[in-house]
């Protein structure tokens, strides 16, 4: 990284093309921010489909099926008619500003250019523009952003190509089936792991439970001498322990989160003995991302991606010079064996530091530089792409306080891949969870686990578990309006099971508390689960197991096409 055909359809084929015209363009303007619109044209060669935009609003305020659509509902069962319905006038709460300063953003603008290969206007050029107008003008109008108002305000006559459309939906379905055989060739590998049960609940300690430490949390500034300002710091200390040295773990939260937002398992470790760091990353928190929004600040400049892991490393210096020159506390502290725990970006951060190595320029150049709209499948990719503007050190970023890592969601197929992550050497715990869209768990944890070549490792993949299953709630709304439907379960129902798996490990790896290692087992997370989650872990995922996995989807759905 640096400084910077024309053949002719079968029946079943026209068949599916007229039948996603409908679907393709709700399932994609509803997933992806968006004169006016009259017509839209689906351009399948030779074939053309006009539709207008008048007919689907009459279908969506009465449900009435005018002529020109009586053919695609043929094409739909009643329930399927009726859930078309309803998703086209869905309402996305979402301010003007933030869809405007969204789609000024790199990111947003790659976004756009991708879904406008698929969108196009009414001569063929990429609809990225439209696409931008059309939605600043739907979320600013009385209507609101839904994706009957998100066509209505495209400027202009819209041109759906079906062909690329088709293909995508086609790679789409790919990949949901490629990923749903590995994510069971997992759980059947947990399964087998755990016949018999060997793990009984019984006078065990429960990890779930608070501690038996009282806790006191002090509140001062770090400065990362990368930053023009100082960091801030909440730090918990287990009161009246008789430890010799006290054990620390870090907490990197992810993008637009906070220091707050792990408090729940910053208080949890602080109450199983352990002094627990919480740093601030102003680069990329909360409140940096309100004043993006707020249209006073740049976005989120690449530089994070080194700025992050190196304020792990300038936190334990300042928590080292702070305590080493109080008496009280002076060899209090073990600061040589740390551990590292993070979510998302906070997830890649921690894995940075702890010592996973960064792929090659030219391998993360050819994933961003594909002009493939798949890519938008992955947005946690779009993200990762940003690191091809910074250098990396030649070092990497690891501090060698880190001795073991537990990295939730993490963010990795780009910035690290496999082979990146089998530098690390420090005992590893990878969760994932199988619908988490934002950092889908086969290419970013799933993978990134296999190329491990550490002998402690945990894979947990929780079902169904999303991007914020583990975060800490609150009771007011965060940065950016996340629909309930991708939020998933109450996150409150999943916090004890993260209470539970990432004490045990860091007694286990840390205060060398093996009996603890019982606890890191299926047969333990399946002697506490409940609804409605389940859990699957296992200790060994191989790459040539993916591929495996892969070429079993392949061959099931070639079977399913003859």
């Amino acid at each position: 990284m640096n400084k910077k055909i024309h053949k002719k359809l079968s029946p079943n084929k026209k068949r599916c093309a007229t039948s996603l015209g409908l679907g393709i363009i709700s399932a994609i303007l509803t997933a992806m921010p968006g004169n006016t619109a009259e017509t839209i044209t689906v351009s399948f060669p030779p074939f053309k489909l006009d539709l207008s935009v008048e007919s689907l609003e009459n279908f969506v305020e009465t449900g009435e099926i005018t002529d020109e659509l009586r053919y695609y509902e043929s094409q739909l069962e009643p329930e399927e008619k009726e859930n078309l319905r309803q998703l086209l006038q869905q309402r996305f709460e979402v301010s003007p500003s933030t869809v405007e300063i969204f789609t000024e953003t790199s990111l947003g603008q790659d976004v756009m250019r991708r879904l406008g290969q698929i969108i196009r206007t009414h001569d063929g050029k990429n609809g990225d523009f439209a696409l931008r107008m059309a939605f600043n003008r739907a979320v600013a109008s009385e209507e609101g952003l839904t994706p009957l108002n998100l066509l209505k305000q495209y400027p202009g006559d819209i041109r759906l190509d079906l062909e690329l459309s088709v293909k995508l939906v086609a790679e789409l379905f790919r990949l949901a089936v490629e990923d749903r055989f590995i994510l069971k060739e997992i759980q059947q590998q947990a399964r087998i792991s755990n016949n018999p049960p060997q793990f009984y609940l019984g006078g065990s300690p429960d990890v779930r439970s608070r501690g038996r430490f009282e806790w006191e949390k002090d509140s001062f500034t770090f400065r990362n001498p990368n930053r023009d300002r100082d960091s801030e710091i909440d730090f918990y200390l287990p009161q009246g322990s008789s430890e010799n040295q006290i054990p620390v773990i870090v907490i990197s939260h992810g993008f637009a989160s906070d220091r707050n937002t792990f408090a729940y398992l910053a208080e949890h470790f602080a109450s199983h003995g352990f002094a627990v760091a919480v740093p601030e990353h102003i680069d990329s928190n909360a409140n940096f991302v309100k004043q993006i929004f707020g249209g006073f600040t740049a976005p989120m400049e690449a530089d994070a991606f080194v700025n992050r892991p190196l304020d792990v490393k300038y936190l334990l210096d300042t928590i080292e010079d702070r305590y080493e020159s109080d008496p009280a506390w002076k060899g209090k502290l073990n600061l040589t064996e740390v551990g590292a725990i993070g979510q998302s970006f906070g997830g890649y951060t921690v894995l940075a530091t702890a010592g996973a190595g960064f792929t090659s320029e030219e391998s993360l150049r050819t994933q961003c530089e594909s002009e493939a709209p798949s890519i938008i499948f992955n947005i946690s990719l779009l993200l990762q792409c940003r690191a091809l503007e910074v250098e990396v050190p030649t070092n990497n970023l690891r501090d060698e306080r880190i001795t073991s890592v537990i990295a939730i969601n993490p963010i990795t197929s780009g910035v690290f891949g496999p082979e990146g992550m089998s530098q690390l050497q420090v005992p590893t715990l990878i969760v994932a969870g199988t619908d988490d869209i934002f950092a889908p768990p086969v290419p970013e944890q799933v993978r990134s686990f296999a190329g491990l070549s550490v002998p402690d490792k945990y894979l947990v993949v929780i079902k169904p578990g999303t991007h914020f299953s583990f975060i800490g709630t609150e009771e007011e709304e965060g940065v950016l309006p996340v629909p309930p439907e991708l939020i998933g379960p109450d996150p409150k129902l999943a916090q004890p099971y993260m209470q539970a798996l990432s004490t045990a490990f860091f007694k286990s790896y840390i205060q060398d508390e093996r009996q603890f290692l019982a606890y890191l087992s299926e047969s333990y997370l399946e002697s506490i689960a409940g609804e409605p989650f389940s859990f699957a872990l296992v200790t060994s995922f191989t790459l040539e197991q993916i591929e495996k996995a892969i070429e079993n989807s392949t061959r099931r759905q070639e079977a399913l096409l003859e």
